[in-house]
């Protein structure tokens, strides 16, 4: 039996995915971890009374994407500069320009009160 062991919050560093057959066992442990290691021990042995050779092997761990975060607006205000809305929505005024060229603005003296503009989603 192959019993391929992936301990989720640590890192298997060059693990190779191992072969897998009708006796191959692959177990992914996460949180409490007795109960399960309490049964993978029980098969080995299960295994083993059988006259398997039993490997543990550690599996890659999986690789998760992020997911892409929702694009954000803020409405530019009366008498507001892009300069403004950057400070109010991002922290500084200095990244006004971003907004600007997210926008697709080339004269930030154009736009309106009342517009809607996406700003950096960090």
């Amino acid at each position: 039996m192959v019993v391929g062991v992936m301990l989720l919050g640590t890192s298997c560093g060059d693990a190779v995915e191992p072969e897998v057959g009708p006796n191959t066992l692959r177990l992914e442990l996460g949180g409490n971890r007795e109960p399960l290691q309490s049964v993978l021990q029980t098969a080995l042995r299960t295994s083993a009374a059988r006259g398997e050779t039993n490997r543990i092997v550690p599996l890659p761990r999986p690789v998760v994407q992020p997911r892409p975060k929702p694009p954000q607006f803020a409405e530019l205000r009366e008498g507001e500069t892009l300069g403004q809305l950057s400070q109010r929505t991002l922290g500084t005024w200095t990244r006004w320009k971003e907004i600007a060229d997210l926008n697709a603005i080339t004269d930030p003296n154009t736009v309106s009160a009342g517009t809607r503009l996406q700003v950096p989603g960090d």
